[in-house]
């Protein structure tokens, strides 16, 4: 395994549990999974100051957790197989 996946895997698995919170439910513009993640910022800010592993974003969101100060923040896992229904390709 190469230095690099070794680091960002350790920030992960270093401790015997990862928790990761998924927050990348709105990409298919479905309603019901929206409820609660409406100010997507907030929900961001609230979940990095619980201190998860890992929060999991899409693209379009991942600037929401590099924007915020510090560095002690959970982990970035972006997800980028990102499936629109709505989609016609």
């Amino acid at each position: 395994m190469r230095i690099n996946k070794k680091v960002r895997m350790n920030r992960l698995f270093g401790g015997a549990r990862c928790l990761d919170v998924a927050i990348d439910h709105g990409v298919c513009n479905e309603p019901s999974f929206l409820e609660g993640l409406e100010d997507m910022a907030g929900v961001v800010a609230q979940l990095v100051a619980a201190g998860p592993d890992a929060i999991q974003m899409n693209y379009g969101q991942a600037d929401l957790l590099q924007s915020l100060p510090g560095k002690d923040k959970p982990a970035l896992v972006m997800r980028i197989d990102m499936g629109n229904p709505y989609n016609k390709t």
